[in-house]
């Protein structure tokens, strides 16, 4: 949730030929990190196209809020963007699932007691109350 789909994705060689390959420290979440400095942090280019061009499960290891998944999130999020956030933040958060086609991928909006996360800019997926 909250990224592009890996399954239906073309990335070209360049990008991780200048950008490094995935992290596989990060079991779950290791394309979430590629999108995030691929298309956010070096605001690399991106298509949506509308056509199936694969279909997964839904009920895969990605889309259940386990420990790790929230810690490897928790990591991403502070690695990219120095949140601070804890495993029980984004465990707790109040999240909303989208896939959208816009300009770049995440904004961050910090405020002395809460974190507001919004995909594309302006879909709001993470909200918490420190």
């Amino acid at each position: 949730d909250h990224t592009l789909p890996h399954q239906s994705s073309f990335i070209k060689k360049d990008l991780f030929m200048n950008f490094g390959l995935y992290n596989e420290k990060y079991k779950i979440v290791s394309d979430w990190e590629k999108w995030i400095e691929f298309i956010d942090m070096n605001h690399c280019s991106y298509r949506y196209v509308p056509f199936i061009i694969a279909l997964h499960s839904s009920e895969g290891i990605s889309s259940i809020r386990s420990d790790r998944h929230c810690q490897e999130r928790a990591e991403v999020l502070n690695k990219y963007y120095h949140l601070n956030l804890s495993v029980d933040d984004v465990k707790n958060a109040k999240t909303k699932v989208y896939l959208c086609k816009f300009l770049y991928l995440l904004k961050i909006e910090q405020k002395s007691d809460q974190i507001k996360v919004f995909l594309f800019g302006f879909i709001p997926i993470l909200s918490i109350k420190k």
